[in-house]
């Protein structure tokens, strides 16, 4: 039975001296940031106000780890007074540093004495905002700000000060609690990445949250796309799991940037021995870490990465017959390399088939499908594909739609567009199964995005069906495709067919 963690609900009596504490530690951080902002430019006085909300965020947070709170609603209701206080403060701290600024009657006065004076006095606050409401206007320094500009500046604050706090302060609350040792639960960062999680793999732990090893995979560290796991140890339950999906994409800008989805949080592991399962972890990932080439190999190696390929294949050949298995996978691995790389399929043929039977990976599998393909050989290349597909249902190596796209493609270099047709009905299937064509919804589960999917396969479904029946093999997925789907197809269909003539 899936089960997740919940809070108690409990609400200890600490809560109100360490909420005071938080209250108390609002001035000093008020007072700097009306500091801050009023000598900083505008647009830096907006990054300001976010970092100030920022800190109140912060604040509630603590208050919820250091009372020990474990009521999220609580911690709600505790963080919007904590902003609204905050809000309060910065306001007497704006009024006292303006009056003593731009008032006569209070010149010479010390700003923090106005300001504890104003503080403690809110219907002086209430006179100080009715008589510039009447004023129409504030005088600052050289500008005259009107008294509408000024509300709608801090309005606009609350809008910013409000949210933070209640939500980082119900977040601390749900995190998961030991109830027998009276102490929150150690959260874990697992260092190791792990190969993205789909769907079924998602719903396979859930079901199964015991089977967690057999379920998650480490990858290289430098693995661009990736699952983050954070385990929570507790005394006297079973720890508890969250799974952040992490998708690296070009930004803007052409930097990476990275998109995290969250799962699940505090999926509740039962009969999971941890410092087991961490050290089993450990040693999987030095093993999926990139070992180095046996010195043998170096010159090899040095001239596969010059594209020099013809170099590269001569000395390596020389160790695929070697005693050590190492030496020999990663020898046949650089033939195998080179030679596709020459276009010489045959031999990347045979060498591919060699390494597999040295690496039974799925992606050795496709390798000596596609290779097949290549060197004219097209029936092998399909009893090899389902090698592959076989061998990834148990090992999940690689996402189903590379391995898809890898074959159509060399299918598509060899001339055999009739034969890439089931396949290709095969990827249309997988963007109907999931019918949400979002570009990261996509992303995270290794598809191309849609748009890439309709140009890569036109090429294909042209050279097959022809126009009219090409317009019905796309359009057949529409009914399956969210709204923004459709209207992507629709107006790609019109672009490439033309408009649709009714029979």
């Amino acid at each position: 039975m899936t089960t997740f963690y919940r809070p108690s609900g409990r609400v200890p009596a600490t809560l109100l001296p360490v909420f005071l504490l938080a209250l108390l530690a609002l001035l000093p951080l008020a007072s700097a940031y009306v500091w801050l902002i009023t000598r900083a430019p505008l647009v830096i006085n907006v990054f300001l106000a976010f970092c100030y909300a920022g800190c109140v965020g912060i604040l509630a947070s603590v208050v919820a780890a250091r009372a020990k709170v474990r009521n999220p609603e609580w911690m709600r209701r505790a963080g919007i007074v904590l902003a609204l206080a905050a809000w309060y403060c910065q306001w007497a701290a704006w009024i006292a540093v303006t009056s003593v600024r731009e008032s006569p009657q209070f010149a010479g006065m010390a700003p923090a004495g106005l300001f504890w004076s104003t503080l403690a006095d809110p219907i002086a606050m209430a006179r100080f905002m009715f008589e510039l409401a009447t004023s129409g206007s504030l005088h600052l320094g050289q500008w005259r700000v009107p008294a509408v500009v000024l509300a709608l500046i801090w309005l606009g604050e609350l809008g910013i000060h409000v949210p933070m706090a209640p939500a980082l302060g119900r977040m601390r609350a749900q995190q998961p609690f030991c109830e027998a040792s009276g102490a929150w639960a150690k959260e874990i960062t697992v260092p190791q990445r792990f190969a993205p999680l789909d769907d079924e793999d998602v719903q396979a732990l859930l079901d199964d949250p015991a089977g967690l090893a057999r379920n998650l995979h480490p990858v290289p560290a430098d693995a661009a796309d990736y699952a983050e796991v954070l385990l929570y140890r507790c005394q006297e339950k079973g720890p508890y799991l969250s799974i952040i999906a992490i998708a690296t994409h070009e930004g803007e800008r052409g930097r990476s940037e990275q998109k995290k989805t969250l799962l699940f949080e505090y999926l509740r592991l039962d009969g999971v021995d941890l410092d087991a399962l961490l050290a089993r972890w450990a040693a999987a990932g030095q093993g999926a870490q990139e070992q180095p080439v046996p010195p043998a190999l170096a010159a090899a190696l040095a001239h596969l990465q010059d594209d020099r390929y013809a170099e590269a294949l001569a000395a390596a050949a020389a160790h695929t017959g070697a005693a050590d298995p190492a030496l020999r996978a990663d020898a046949l691995r650089i033939c195998a390399i080179a030679c596709s790389r020459l276009a010489r399929w045959s031999e990347a043929l045979a060498y591919w088939r060699d390494l597999f039977g040295e690496e039974d990976s799925a992606h050795n599998a496709l390798q000596v499908a596609t290779s097949a393909v290549m060197a004219g050989q097209l029936a092998l290349g399909v009893e090899w594909i389902d090698t592959c597909s076989a061998r990834n249902a148990s090992t999940r190596d690689m996402p189903a739609m590379q391995i898809l796209t890898a074959f159509v493609t060399a299918l598509g270099h060899a001339g055999e567009r009739h034969a890439a047709m089931p396949y290709l009905e095969q990827i249309r299937q997988l963007y109907a199964d999931l019918g949400n064509t979002d570009s990261t919804f996509l992303h995270l589960r290794g598809l191309p995005f849609f748009s890439a999917f309709l140009a890569n396969t036109r090429p294909f479904v042209h050279a097959v069906l022809g126009d009219e029946r090409g317009r019905e093999w796309y359009a057949a997925l529409g009914p399956s495709l969210d709204a923004g789907g459709r209207q992507e197809l629709d107006a790609w269909l019109q672009a490439e067919f033309g408009e649709e003539v009714p029979h």
